[in-house]
């Protein structure tokens, strides 16, 4: 096993927020005196990250998952408990600790909004104190990869959300860091865009040996990304996982939708399977735990007719709610 790079123990984040009465009266009431609210934003939470892994954080919006990377990336300062970072405590050591990380939040950028794109990539080499040569080589890596050579003179304002998304991502690697941490980082993005960033991601994980914790409730992208999941819901740790446990276990059941086929012909290919009329299409439910989507494939592929072929899988929130019950916390 490779050294454990984060190390998180009993970590817990409480903050209070202001409640107020509705309407005008509650407004007026609001002035003089307001009731604040407790919110446990993390509860007791305890994993470890291993050197070279790439983790799915997974859960719903409000899940925990964004004040988890602000711990970790030293913006926030938790209520109790422990985290350390390549032997550093992320909120007593930011400036030493931001040198060895790099951060993307789907939501915000790091660059300067009106400023030319190769002017904020300049200004962020002086802030991490990056050498010349270290700087245009891997600059220049990263714009090739990313195709983002046209772009450069473009002011960031004027960069579509794909565009902004690409550029965050070089700024946060321009300092080589050890650990990658992104919160939501496909967030709004078109399916061809969404595949781009996968596949580079991908290959900082695999050639480039980067530690990278993924936070998404995009299924898509820890399966195609990550070999380790954690589950997170109401600040709690719901499952340390990996991805093959969790793909033969939480998501064994998926619905094919189909078009341009029968009822009757599909139930003479599958006569022991549930079949559902959904419009114009037919859903075709299975278990992939007794039979495998390769093996439906095939069957469906000698099939005439078939227009359409969709395969679905379980939301995530259906999931996370389901191991929140599980776990008998579930509230």
């Amino acid at each position: 096993m490779n050294n454990a790079i984060i190390k998180v123990e009993n970590l817990s984040k409480n903050y209070f927020v202001s409640k107020r009465d509705k309407g005008m009266k509650g407004s007026i009431k609001g002035l003089f005196r307001r009731n604040h609210v407790l919110i446990e934003a993390l509860k007791d939470i305890s994993f470890s990250v291993y050197e070279g892994e790439c983790i799915g954080f997974v859960g719903p919006n409000g899940a925990g998952k964004s004040t988890t990377l602000k711990i970790l990336s030293g913006i926030l300062t938790p209520t109790s408990g422990s985290c350390t970072i390549l032997d550093r405590t992320p909120w007593k050591q930011r400036i030493e600790h931001v040198k060895h990380i790099g951060v993307v939040f789907g939501q915000r950028t790091q660059l300067w909004w009106d400023l030319p794109l190769q002017e904020s990539f300049d200004l962020l080499k002086m802030v991490y104190s990056i050498p010349t040569h270290d700087f245009q080589r891997g600059l220049r890596f990263l714009i090739d990869l990313l195709h983002m050579g046209p772009w450069l003179s473009v002011p960031v304002r004027q960069l579509s959300l794909g565009l902004r998304m690409r550029a965050d991502l070089i700024a946060s690697l321009l300092h080589n860091p050890d650990l990658l941490l992104l919160d939501e980082p496909s967030i709004g993005l078109d399916t061809e865009t969404k595949c781009d960033l996968r596949s580079f991601l991908k290959q900082l994980n695999t050639k480039k040996g980067k530690t990278i914790l993924l936070a998404s409730h995009d299924l898509w992208d820890v399966e195609a990304l990550c070999t380790r999941m954690l589950f997170i819901n109401h600040g709690c740790i719901l499952r340390d996982t990996t991805l093959k446990a969790f793909l033969s276990e939480d998501i064994s059941e998926r619905s094919i939708k189909l078009k341009g086929v029968s009822k009757l012909t599909l139930m003479q290919f599958f006569p022991s399977y549930l079949i559902e009329e959904q419009g114009e299409s037919l859903c075709l439910t299975i278990d992939t735990r007794k039979i495998s989507l390769k093996e439906i494939l095939t069957s469906l592929s000698s099939m005439e007719g078939i227009e359409e072929l969709i395969i679905e899988q379980p939301g995530i929130e259906e999931i996370v709610l389901k191991l929140y019950k599980e776990t008998k916390n579930y509230d």
